[in-house]
């Protein structure tokens, strides 16, 4: 059942697999990528791309291992 036209909203938990890589600027801000490995109960795990501003990033530096949870939108976009 439909009870908001914007009803996109992730939660993830899981460890960060490696640094954060440059992926792009917009709007004056860089943003960066870095994969989180989200474990299932089944006891494999996905990995996921994570796009993250530059300005969170320095308040909360990611190293490979560290724990996270992270709240945002899914977003898709078109690779040329």
């Amino acid at each position: 059942m439909r009870t908001s036209w914007n009803e996109n909203h992730a939660a993830l938990r899981g460890t960060a697999a490696a640094e954060p890589v440059f992926s792009h600027t917009n709007h004056g801000v860089d943003f960066f990528l870095f994969p989180l490995t989200v474990p299932r109960l089944s006891g494999a795990e996905d990995r996921l791309n994570v796009v993250a501003p530059a300005p969170l990033l320095a308040d909360f530096p990611l190293t490979p291992g560290r724990q996270v949870e992270v709240a945002g939108e899914v977003r898709t976009f078109n690779n040329r």
